[in-house]
């Protein structure tokens, strides 16, 4: 599956309906670029999960260059909780 659309831009995918379905997530923060960077381990895509479990409050961070898998596991994580 390619990441582009037909005019060139990103597609990014739509399908977030489930990922505050945890109350331990407070906040989730998604990057799309158009080029890589070294501090997104060589990645175009970031995410940070924020979370707060009991009185600890911690952030999971995620790189990919597929925005439609940097979702996914995004979601696998926030399942997790």
């Amino acid at each position: 599956m390619s990441n582009k659309d037909t005019s060139g831009g990103i597609k990014v995918p739509l399908d977030f309906k489930k990922i505050f379905t945890n109350d331990d997530i407070y906040n989730i923060d998604f990057g799309f670029y158009k080029d890589t960077s070294m501090f997104r381990d060589g990645k175009k895509h970031q995410a940070i999960v924020y979370f707060q479990k009991n009185n600890s409050k911690g952030q999971q961070k995620f790189y990919d260059d597929d925005p439609e898998e940097l979702r996914k596991r995004v979601t696998a994580f926030t399942d997790s909780i």
